[in-house]
């Protein structure tokens, strides 16, 4: 998420992300589509030459499907198996540059902001060469098993878990109203019943199911069939537990630096409410957009008035996009 929070931040305030959204995740889509069907024949090909019934016998998992069953595939091609090879190692040198380059910039903005005196350069070189030095633990002897390790807890898991508190700190505290009215905002589209549904109920509770589940049928990783000493398993989530707790540092962090409240019940509520200080960077458009805000919610709350609803009827109402509190800025808007 970091990388497409980057990218999204240098969009122009009223970019139509809605359109980008939806030619990327489609693209996406069919590229996987695509890519499944093209491995799982040439690897099924490859199997039914070798005359073996199972596939896992002879396809490697991991790295192993890229780096060994896959070339040795494509070199029993009958037809330019080299043309084949060099373009398969150059597609992934260039998705390996590519998410270099995304998640290295997410990292490089983040410092940048916090610390906007540096140079972007220097920022940029300093983080390169802790990179660098970090990566090469990967290219020891042992480094495939540190990887994997490391992908399992720092990046699977870890990942897993701040998507799920993210999908749920988005639209249950910063508050699915405003999160719409934001978007409308921004696009001039309403947005309809099926994005409503999935901010705020269907992904958070699908993905805390999952997380149940996996918990569940949770079992200790392994590599290549061989398990982990506890040394390595122990090391692993230390990794996870830093990356959660983080969350929890920063939150008693922000608590504790707040002069204005005094019972630790109040900073903590003040704490988990969204910000007036949030909007637009850009002063002109930041009054526009709590102008367009304070007007949706008095029309609103003239509704819920005149309907007599209740809070939680009126909660009920907002996550279906029953009130017809959109303004549009001009016309022509259609559903989103």
């Amino acid at each position: 998420m970091g990388s497409i929070i980057m990218f999204s931040s240098y969009n122009n305030f009223h970019h139509n992300i809605y359109r980008d959204a939806m030619i990327v995740t489609t693209l996406d889509t069919f590229t996987s589509l695509l890519g499944g069907m093209t491995i799982f024949s040439i690897l099924g090909n490859l199997a039914h030459n070798l005359g073996v019934d199972d596939i896992s016998k002879v396809v490697k998992s991991g790295t192993g499907l890229a780096f060994i069953s896959y070339p040795d595939a494509i070199a029993k091609f009958d037809v330019v198996p080299q043309l084949f090879s060099v373009l398969f190692f150059f597609m992934l040198f260039v998705l390996g540059v590519g998410s270099a380059v995304a998640l290295h910039s997410a990292i490089i903005t983040a410092v940048w902001d916090a610390f906007p005196k540096l140079k972007y350069w220097q920022v940029a070189l300093g983080l390169s060469i802790i990179g660098y030095f970090c990566g090469l633990v990967y290219v020891t002897p042992g480094g495939q098993w540190i990887l994997d390790i490391v992908d399992h807890y720092g990046g699977t898991t870890l990942i897993f878990v701040m998507a799920i508190i993210e999908s749920m700190a988005i639209p249950w505290i910063y508050g699915l109203e405003n999160l719409c009215q934001d978007v409308e905002y921004m696009v001039q589209r309403r947005v309809g019943l099926y994005w409503r549904l999935c901010w705020g109920l269907i992904t958070p509770v699908f993905m805390i199911a999952v997380f149940i589940y996996s918990m569940v049928k949770y079992q200790w990783p392994t590599y290549a069939g061989n398990e982990y000493p506890d040394e390595a398993l122990i090391g692993g989530l230390v990794v996870l537990v830093f990356g959660i707790s983080q969350l929890f540092i920063w939150a008693l962090w922000t608590i504790s630096r707040d002069p204005t409240e005094v019972s630790l019940w109040a900073k903590v509520k003040k704490a988990t409410k969204y910000s007036s200080e949030w909007g637009p960077n850009s002063i002109a458009t930041k009054k526009a957009w709590l102008k367009y805000k304070e007007e949706a919610k008095t029309r609103r709350e003239e509704i819920v008035i005149a309907k007599g609803h209740s809070y939680l009827r009126s909660k009920l109402y907002i996550l279906l996009g029953l009130y017809d509190d959109f303004i549009p800025l001009d016309d022509g808007n259609s559903k989103l």
